[in-house]
């Protein structure tokens, strides 16, 4: 995004601001995007009014005396969650984070139910890996509790950096490749998500839930039914072109001249017509493994020699063809440095 004077630009969120055209050249709803700001600070100005019922609801589950939510100059706010740390035992250093969704940012205005289903599929993914994969380090989960009222009882330490030094590069490959190889040792039966059920049991019955579906909904597109799961890939895939039709159609910017138009639905056409060339029918059916779809590098922490110590943002991790197993894409060095 090319740098525009203050005076012919709007604010967007993380003190970025966009102009007219740049506005008209982005692939996304730059209209939709700018009432983020004010959003986030509604948003912000109600947690920070409920601080005491965090500090009551953190108590409760972790049979505490005394606990305090930490200065909002502490609290981390992500694309899609706030955390929010809270010491236990004040003033002692020990803390908990507190995740919240932003329901702004995931269509609940658009697709009610949509933070209620993140939260079900990201426990139940917590819960899932847990009992079948314990090789893979992810948080403690202490409880959790839906929209609805319902609630259940039930650390990291240095962020990824550079992937410059080789050495610890490898023994980062490693764990990365362990902990894939590990998932994949459990199949499942379907396309979908894992979601957590009133009861407390966890089901492969939701969609496939996928950042880029919420991000969708959240510009008021439609996607997949909530409780589409599939048998075999070439129905779910088709559903997914399906998406990205109602892109075309909804997003004012979708398309930003003649060439780009003819472009893109010239691409959907071909990727409908040569689906056939691209499923095994060997595969077609399974064997389908859960896969994380936001293994990005913010979600993953190491030790100083970078050896994996925790896995977050779980919340995306899909049953997927093996077929669509591969590596993170910013594995190549020269990638994640543009990223």
């Amino acid at each position: 995004m090319s740098i525009s004077s203050p005076s012919n630009t709007l604010p967007l969120l993380k003190s970025g601001r966009v102009s007219f055209e740049e506005a008209l050249i982005d692939q996304y709803n730059v209209l939709h995007r700018l009432n983020y700001p004010k959003k986030q600070e509604e948003f912000w100005s109600y947690l920070v009014s409920r601080k005491s019922d965090i500090e009551a609801i953190v108590r409760f589950h972790l049979t505490v005396d005394r606990c305090q939510v930490a200065d909002e100059s502490q609290w981390l706010y992500g694309s899609y969650n706030v955390c929010i740390p809270v010491y236990i035992n004040w003033p002692a250093d020990e803390r908990v984070l507190v995740r919240i969704p932003l329901p702004y940012k995931i269509g609940e205005a658009h697709n009610p139910g949509n933070v209620e289903e993140k939260l079900r599929c990201e426990v139940a993914t917590y819960i899932w890996m847990a009992e079948h994969c314990p090789a893979v380090p992810i948080p403690s989960l202490h409880a959790f509790a839906f929209p609805n009222g319902r609630t259940l009882y039930r650390g990291w330490s240095t962020a990824l950096g550079h992937l410059g030094d080789k050495q610890r590069r490898n023994i980062l490959f490693h764990d990365i490749s362990r902990i894939m190889l590990s998932i994949n040792r459990t199949a499942l039966p379907r396309i979908g998500s894992l979601t957590l059920n009133d009861d407390g049991f966890i089901h492969l019955t939701n969609r496939p839930l996928t950042l880029r579906l919420q991000t969708m909904e959240n510009e008021g597109i439609p996607t997949i039914p909530r409780h589409s799961t599939y048998g075999s890939i070439e129905p779910y895939i088709l559903d997914m072109l399906q998406c990205h039709d109602n892109r075309i159609r909804r997003q004012p910017n979708a398309i930003h001249s003649t060439n780009d138009g003819e472009q893109q639905l010239a691409a959907l056409t071909m990727m409908r017509g040569l689906l056939p060339q691209f499923v095994s029918r060997e595969h077609r059916d399974g064997q389908f493994v859960l896969t994380l779809t936001d293994l990005h590098p913010s979600n993953i922490f190491v030790d100083d020699d970078w050896h994996i110590t925790s896995l977050i943002d779980l919340e995306w991790a899909c049953s997927f063809p093996i077929e669509m197993q591969t590596a993170p894409y910013w594995l190549n060095r020269s990638t994640y440095r543009r990223h």
